[in-house]
């Protein structure tokens, strides 16, 4: 199991992330493809207080 934010400051696809498209992708590129190939990658809901 593993985890990470989706961008830079972690609130993607919430009012409260400021994250630029560039840095959104930039973001994603630091995984290596052969990393990626190997973890189903799932999406949640933002976590509550």
């Amino acid at each position: 199991m593993a985890a990470t934010n989706p961008c830079p400051c972690g609130y993607w696809g919430d009012s409260r992330c400021m994250c630029t498209p560039g840095e959104i992708q930039r973001h994603a590129e630091r995984l290596t493809r052969p990393l990626l190939d190997r973890i189903l990658r799932v999406a949640r809901p933002i976590a509550g207080p």
